[in-house]
């Protein structure tokens, strides 16, 4: 009887030293939980110790088990001893780590890719879409060579943000600017005097910089999972220019379209637009400028990028010589993540195989855009 009574306050000591401590280690739905588990102990743990210090019917020259409140007294007392021995033997830092997990549980929410997380590939095969639902920041930098009668250089920085705007599910409006700074070089008019007879002469002169006609363009584009996309929209010409040699001196306006396939690696489109003048200086020429833009782009692995985007012109109102700019080449694009902000970065280089006389022979391009995906 006596090994069944020092079980049942072993019992007794461990349940008392999970009360005391539990509170310490566990949060408050852990507290439920011990004390409804300790509550089931005492349910099976009290009746069995009552029957066992209850008296039996033995003769009385045997010793009595000592009641029930004594029985509880000397548990608590070996209790308290125990209790006074782990806690010499523990420092509160011992315990520390454990609340400090129970406090800091990680957040399960799961957290938004950054951007330079992002598929390199994808993002790079977007920014040479020019409807992406992706806003970005083309800087575009043109240098022409042999332009004109001396052979000058030309230098054009276009800046063109493209925006795009969700107007529903179905329907984005993209918005593009171009805002071009223009380093142009000059012609001067001189006079030579033979025999009495004065001839004017061209001679190369300086250069000139400033701002040029603002040309922004809209495109509503459907929303759609097809590989094929499309969009319409109006392109206006603003005469903004500084300088007379820089812009038309023309309000001008037309439709502008373009379409993106996209096939695997591979993607594909053009681009169109057409601008007559409508108001302006008219002591300026009028205005029927036609663009044609077939691009075509292979995405590589690492964010390497192959395309070529030839921009063709035709100026209605030039002579027949004089009309078209027919360019061909090639582009080579790498994107590249610095922290959180992708950019990427294009070199290119084009042949006029038709120009007009005063064209240039060839153009070398450099451009760099900041892409913000998810903005």
């Amino acid at each position: 009887m006596n090994d069944r009574v020092s079980d049942c306050v072993s019992t007794i000591s461990a349940l008392v030293l999970t009360l005391l401590f539990s509170p310490s280690i566990a949060l408050a739905g852990e507290k439920a939980e011990s004390i409804k588990t300790d509550l089931s102990v005492q349910t099976m743990v009290l009746p069995e110790l009552a029957q066992i210090i209850t008296p039996s019917e033995e003769p009385a020259s045997e010793p009595q088990p000592a009641p029930l409140d004594s029985a509880i007294s000397t548990a608590a007392a070996d209790l308290k001893g125990e209790s006074d021995q782990l806690s010499r033997s523990h420092t509160p830092g011992d315990f520390l780590p454990v609340i400090q997990v129970a406090q800091s549980e990680p957040d399960v929410t799961p957290a938004e890719p950054a951007p330079a997380e992002a598929g390199v590939g994808n993002l790079a095969q977007q920014a040479q879409n020019p409807i992406a639902n992706l806003i970005s920041i083309p800087l575009q930098h043109n240098v022409n060579f042999n332009v004109g009668s001396f052979d000058q250089t030309q230098y054009v920085l276009n800046v063109q943000p493209v925006i795009p705007i969700e107007l529903s599910d179905d329907l984005l409006l993209i918005s593009r600017i171009v805002t071009p700074l223009i380093l142009q070089p000059t012609v001067d008019v001189d006079t030579v005097e033979t025999n009495g007879v004065v001839t004017p002469v061209l001679e190369s002169g300086g250069s000139v910089f400033g701002l040029g006609d603002i040309n922004p363009s809209f495109f509503f584009v459907p929303q759609t999972d097809s590989n094929i996309t499309w969009g319409i929209g109006p392109v206006f010409s603003f005469p903004t220019a500084t300088n007379d040699v820089l812009g038309t001196g023309r309000w001008s306006a037309g439709p502008t379209g373009v379409a993106v396939v996209r096939s695997g690696n591979w993607q594909y489109g053009v681009l169109a637009n057409q601008l007559w003048s409508f108001a302006g200086d008219e002591d300026r020429p009028e205005v029927s400028q036609f663009l044609l833009q077939p691009f075509v782009s292979y995405s590589l692995p690492q964010g390497w990028t192959i395309s070529s985007a030839p921009t063709i012109t035709a100026n209605w109102n030039a002579e027949n010589e004089d009309k078209w700019t027919v360019p061909v080449g090639l582009t080579v694009s790498k994107l590249v993540v610095f922290g959180r902000q992708p950019v990427q970065f294009a070199l290119g280089g084009f042949y006029n195989v038709v120009r007009p006389d005063a064209g240039a022979d060839w153009t070398l391009r450099f451009q760099t855009t900041l892409l913000f995906p998810g903005g």
